[in-house]
């Protein structure tokens, strides 16, 4: 036992994985996303509520904080979600106590507060491969997938250069699934009610894949409504208590429910029907009426297909933000990666795909992309974004009337990739043994390296893009 953890240690510690992290340091120390504010003064706040005696009136509290400056959103998590933020920057509220002023104005409690995010990430990274094990993946597949989650342009996004709590939630997300894998009910229970209280995207994951696991509705209806009925309950108290300071999470909600409503699609005419619910009902219907085998390997790509669909009408059927996708990322490699026999195409079109997103990302979302003062580059060089920033500039350029049919090209590889993913990974698909065997022998005959090769221009595609705002400010 201790001589399988030395070795899982070890596995941690390849020069890979080092030069990973060295290089997600670059958007961690040299971005600082409004958002990344914004939640890291929320876990401050459930101390100052606390300890001031208005613990109820934390809304409150928080709105607040947002009239005097210290936070650009009204805090909109619920309390779970704060309370885990509240847990890892116990020590800025301690020190801000001490010294006074804003403590996020310093660089370090700055690192200090997305350093949850980063943490969480590499966790995820080991669920990966740990999933990937349970999938009956080989070992070259099981590090592959762990290099190319966190290479990725969606992790780096999330996790580096924002520090959203998407990445938090995915932790559970992945402990929830592989719970499913090995049909464990009550562990999978606990850790998707977790997911869902941090964020409710795991709701969209986990739909499908319990319909097409239970067609109990009344069960799977339980096990959806659970989480839900949780978050109702540990808000309660502050409704009753502070319905003003609640109240301001609302238009938030309101925005969220506008950006997945905006996309709409008419029918008999004249009705209007979102095709964020058109295209979820679908998946909904598809898999409810999926009859599994009881072939392991059959139930397990299915199971994965699933969860890769569910979330898919967020992302696409809607207003939706870069880093989202890292909520599709997991799914999307395990899908790819289960064929070996086409790896090297796979993985190429992933990268053509995702990298041609996040190109049309900095145009549409600039100001994710875009550094501010107090951070390395500004500390050590005085580079820092200016106003606007250089990937404003880029984006109020490419705006332009006469360019917008070009930029927006950007999405079609992977619009393309999506559809073809789809097709080629439905578990259903059939295949000849002529077809299978001719690509097992075109696997054989040898791209190993070409795949090194690709994972290494993918990882420096990923960094590029996503540290383009500095590249920009160096080379201007």
């Amino acid at each position: 036992m201790a001589e399988h953890t030395k070795k899982s240690m070890r596995e941690y510690f390849t020069a890979g994985n080092i030069l990973l992290f060295l290089a997600m340091l670059v958007p961690y120390t040299c971005f600082y996303y409004v958002d990344a504010d914004s939640i890291i003064r929320q876990g401050i706040n459930v101390w100052e509520a606390l300890f001031s005696g208005r613990f109820l009136h934390y809304y409150s509290l928080c709105g607040e904080a947002v009239e005097q400056g210290l936070m650009v959103h009204q805090a909109n998590y619920g309390m779970f979600m704060n309370l885990v933020l509240a847990i890892w920057n116990l020590p800025l509220y301690i020190i801000e106590k001490i010294i006074g002023g804003n403590i996020l104005d310093h660089f370090a409690a700055r690192l200090w507060g997305k350093g949850e995010m980063l943490l969480c990430a590499w966790v995820c990274m080991g669920l990966v491969r740990r999933i990937a094990v349970k999938l009956g993946f080989d070992r070259e597949r099981v590090k592959l997938a762990g290099i190319l989650f966190l290479s990725s342009a969606w992790l780096v996004l999330d996790a580096a250069l924002i520090g959203q709590g998407d990445i938090f939630c995915m932790v559970f997300v992945l402990l929830a699934f592989e719970a499913l894998l090995e049909e464990k009910q009550k562990r999978f229970l606990l850790y998707f009610t977790i997911a869902v209280l941090s964020k409710e995207f795991a709701l969209f994951i986990f739909l499908p894949v319990l319909l097409l696991l239970d067609k109990n509705l009344i069960r799977t209806g339980v096990k959806m409504v659970l989480p839900l009925a949780l978050s109702f309950l540990s808000g309660l108290p502050f409704s009753v208590a502070d319905p003003a300071g609640v109240a301001l999470k609302k238009p938030r909600t309101w925005v969220m429910i506008d950006q997945f409503t905006r996309m709409r699609i008419t029918l008999f005419g004249e009705i209007r029907i979102p095709a964020f619910f058109i295209a979820l009902a679908a998946i909904v219907v598809v898999s409810y009426f999926t009859v599994l085998s009881g072939e392991k390997e059959k139930r397990a790509r299915w199971m994965v297909y699933m969860a890769f669909l569910g979330m898919l009408p967020a992302f696409v059927c809607g207003y939706s933000y870069p880093y989202w996708g890292v909520f599709l990322l997991p799914f999307a490699l395990f899908l790819l990666l289960w064929h070996k026999e086409q790896l090297f195409l796979e993985l190429f079109l992933e990268t053509a795909a995702v990298l041609a997103l996040i190109v049309a990302d900095v145009v549409e979302f600039p100001w994710i992309f875009q550094m501010v003062g107090g951070m390395l580059p500004d500390l050590l060089c005085g580079l820092q974004g200016e106003a606007p920033g250089m990937a404003e500039r880029l984006s109020e350029f490419l705006k332009q009337e006469k360019y917008f049919s070009m930029w927006t090209l950007a999405y079609a590889p992977f619009i393309l990739w999506l559809i073809a993913g789809l097709i080629r990974w439905y578990p259903g698909r059939k295949q000849t043994e002529g077809q299978v065997a001719e690509e097992q022998a075109a696997w054989v005959s040898g791209t190993g390296q070409s795949i090194k090769i690709l994972t290494v221009l993918r990882g420096i595609g990923t960094f590029v893009l996503c540290d383009i705002e500095l590249f920009l400010l160096l080379f201007r």
